[in-house]
């Protein structure tokens, strides 16, 4: 089953690996993208406190994540 929900607190120890494959990838790929500390932790767990972070589970695994942001993102 695969399926988008609105993310918890709870998946952040998920979501962490997700963020930190992503960041490695875009660094082989060349790019200076998330080359930083950003997205952090804090910055995970503040998105879904704002309620805009999702995250799409696969067979009940968390598979990745998104913030969906409209407007300014700040």
């Amino acid at each position: 089953m695969i399926y988008l929900r609105k993310a918890e607190l709870s998946d952040v120890w998920a979501i962490m690996p997700i963020i930190e494959q992503a960041r490695q990838f875009l660094k082989e790929a060349g790019s200076n993208q998330w080359q930083g500390t950003y997205p952090s932790k804090v910055d995970i767990e503040k998105f879904i406190s704002r309620e805009v972070g999702y995250v799409l589970v696969v067979d009940n695994e968390v598979s990745s994540f998104c913030a969906l942001i409209t407007g300014e993102d700040v």
